[in-house]
């Protein structure tokens, strides 16, 4: 099982190797994989099948899965190819049994003519076995084509929403730039809040508390002072 640094790996080589991006590109690039020579003659059998049997295979196979790549492309070729190997199984059993039906042709009813020509088939087995493993991995072809092609598809979809994704994130980085220090300081900082109080005190000087010259009782002997010297005094007359 892979770990997540091969898989981290692999989606960033795959990343390199996406092709183009732009419409115009894909639908050229979707054009190499006719370079290869693909034809319909190549993969018919003559006397047997049509010659534009194959094409009009690998054209409705186009036509359905749209293929935007030169690797779909050559997905698509192949399910139109395993397409023709199960019509050309198709013909192959349809001819066994035609065989079986003229080696029982004796009898009038075709149901007992074709039983008995299948009786006398199957006593040479190899050649039943290896049609029914022919005919086996005809279709098991077919299947991985199309899971084949199903997984190109899916892992084009993935690589299309990651570009998405960075394209949209990468103009949001280029929204904010770095903020430029200032040459304030802040006064909320931790280094300020230490002398806060010093120029606190410096521009606003604490205001005097009132002195109070004397309290009450001193208030009082003051009082009384006059009345004692005058009471001296009238003593002294």
């Amino acid at each position: 099982m892979a770990t997540d640094k091969q898989i981290a790996a692999n989606r960033n080589n795959a990343r390199k190797s996406t092709g183009p991006r732009t419409a115009a590109g894909k639908s050229q690039s979707a054009q190499n994989a006719r370079k290869h020579g693909f034809a319909a003659s190549t993969f018919t059998v003559s006397q047997l099948e049509a010659p534009d049997e194959v094409s009009h295979l690998r054209q409705d196979a186009l036509d359905l899965y749209r293929p935007l790549n030169s690797q779909e492309l050559y997905a698509v070729e192949r399910v139109a190819l395993c397409q023709s190997s199960l019509l050309r199984v198709a013909r192959l059993e349809a001819s066994l049994f035609s065989q079986c039906m003229v080696e029982g042709a004796a009898s009038a009813d075709p149901n007992v003519a074709l039983a008995a020509g299948f009786q006398q088939a199957t006593r040479k087995p190899h050649t039943w076995a290896l049609f029914l493993r022919y005919q086996a991995q005809a279709e098991r072809q077919y299947r991985r084509a199309i899971e084949e092609l199903n997984r190109l598809r899916t892992q084009r979809a993935e690589f299309e929403e990651e570009e998405l994704e960075a394209e949209m994130d990468s103009p949001n980085e280029a929204n904010f730039p770095l903020q430029s220090q200032s040459n304030q300081s802040d006064p909320h900082s931790e280094p300020n809040r230490k002398y806060a109080g010093v120029g606190h005190a410096l521009a606003c000087p604490a205001t005097p508390k009132p002195q109070f010259a004397h309290t009450a009782k001193q208030q009082l002997a003051l009082a009384q002072v006059p009345a004692a010297h005058a009471i001296a005094a009238s003593q002294g007359r």
